[in-house]
């Protein structure tokens, strides 16, 4: 499945240097803003572009200390083992718990900043499309940049094949789930499932009927976690069908992000370390895949 973004940075991009006790040298990362075009909104990212000097057990340790949804460390393609097209990049995705195999607006920064710093070839003209393919914990997929005079229009990610999952069928489930939610059984969209769906991550998808008891979720975050974890995703991803503006050709979507809200396709991500996502691009994915 294909993702596309526009994924300004907004005017924040923060460089800086890290070192550590442990003397692994210092390595320059960057702090981005992916999906949005103001400072400070959208969902946070931190990319180191040269991760190759970087023990890997200490890259856990900087991702706790970042302390952002996602920090990616860029390394260079492990040599090809099969068929696979030709890898231009491998990426690490870290939580500040864990490793992930796939995530969406890592992808879109990164290769969004990978490109702004010359690592992508551009067509010769400088206007058109770049097609490369990167390493993930899933495999290798490809990611199209559009280019336009030199400068970035658009990064289109393809993710990993979709897989529809365990439906939440039980009464008792569905009821500790709305309140996990801080909701009420009949605040559920009955017309479609509670269903864990997968393009490379798992997650649970909830639909809701109105994105006015979207706006009113209160998360129980001990509570929710247990119940998707019991079910093996990774997070929950809460949806609505309404529209924000009637009468557009695309359906938007309302999202909760730290409190504030903004015009998204899809809603809210819960990460497992209790902490309310920004816009996220893979989830957005599994959600369109979905419905």
């Amino acid at each position: 499945m294909s993702f596309g973004a526009e994924p300004s940075l907004g005017e924040r991009c923060f460089c800086a240097k890290l070192a550590n006790m442990t003397r692994m040298g210092t390595h320059r990362f960057v702090q981005l803003d992916v999906f949005t075009e103001q400072p400070f909104a959208g969902n946070a990212l931190a990319v180191f572009p040269d991760g190759s000097g970087i023990p890997e057990h200490e890259m856990l340790r900087i991702a706790r200390e970042m302390n952002l949804s996602e920090t990616v460390f860029v390394l260079q393609p492990k040599p090809a083992q099969d068929e696979s097209p030709k890898a231009l990049r491998r990426l690490r995705i870290f939580t500040p718990t864990r490793e992930l195999p796939f995530a969406g607006h890592p992808v879109v920064g990164t290769w969004n900043l990978l490109a702004r710093e010359d690592v992508v070839p551009k067509p010769d003209s400088g206007t058109g499309w770049t097609r490369i393919y990167q390493e993930l914990g899933i495999g290798t997929l490809p990611v199209d940049i559009e280019f336009e005079d030199g400068g970035i229009v658009q990064v289109v990610m393809t993710q990993g094949k979709a897989e529809f999952g365990t439906v939440l069928e039980d009464a008792h489930e569905q009821a500790d789930l709305v309140r996990s939610l801080g909701l009420a059984p009949e605040h559920l969209n009955e017309n479609l499932p509670i269903q864990v769906v997968s393009t490379g991550m798992k997650f649970l998808l909830v639909p809701v009927r109105a994105l006015a008891d979207l706006r009113n979720c209160r998360i129980n975050a001990a509570l929710l976690t247990e119940i998707y974890i019991r079910h093996g995703a990774t997070g929950c991803y809460a949806f609505s069908q309404e529209t924000i503006e009637v009468g557009e050709s695309r359906a938007e979507f309302l999202a909760r992000v730290r409190g504030e809200q903004f015009r998204l396709r899809r809603v809210a991500r819960w990460h497992a370390h209790h902490q309310e996502g920004g816009a996220d691009g893979y989830g957005a994915a599994c959600e369109s895949t979905r419905h």
